[in-house]
């Protein structure tokens, strides 16, 4: 059986016989039906696009919890948050560019763990270039703080997120 606290609930509510469907994700493990979008096709074009644009340095945001640095796919399980990686991995495969685990970062749960994912990025010996923030709720913290930091999209950073929020009608691209 499944052993992880963070689908806990998951397997209570199929141990007392309720009825259990998924969206947007499966759980390893976890015998219910999934009703899924496959993103890693999207993912991998948004991230063709990036490179064809001259970024090399793509960093990946997302809020998913992990209890350590991201090293492979199976850490995100089967997620959206994975099938974007792997796009992201195979667009830079196809580009015979080295896809760097280091720039996806996990655990953006609120402002204070993005600001510490942003001062990390940073201070890197080459920062991203471009940023790809997995929700509307990352994005938003995102561009937070590198509009507190100074930076400029596009000017000095490009910005994709997945999935949109309200204030997007308010950014306009330069």
């Amino acid at each position: 059986m499944l052993q992880s606290r963070k689908n806990s609930h998951l397997i209570q509510v199929q141990a007392e016989g309720k009825a259990l469907k998924l969206f947007d994700r499966a759980v390893d493990g976890l015998d219910v039906e999934a009703i899924c979008c496959d993103f890693t096709e999207v993912a991998q074009q948004a991230t063709q696009q990036l490179i064809t644009a001259g970024h090399h340095q793509i960093a990946y945001v997302t809020s998913m919890e992990l209890d350590r640095p991201y090293r492979a796919l199976s850490d995100f399980g089967l997620t959206p948050v994975a099938q974007r990686v792997e796009g992201m991995m195979k667009a830079f495969s196809e580009a015979g560019l080295p896809f760097d685990p280091a720039l996806v970062q996990a655990n953006a749960c609120d402002e204070v763990y993005i600001t510490r994912i942003v001062d990390a990025l940073w201070q890197r010996p080459q920062p991203p270039t471009a940023l790809i923030a997995s929700d509307s709720v990352v994005a938003m913290w995102l561009l937070r703080e590198i509009t507190r930091r100074g930076l400029r999209i596009p000017q000095d950073v490009s910005f994709v997120m997945y999935d949109n929020f309200p204030g997007v009608r308010w950014l306009r691209h330069r």
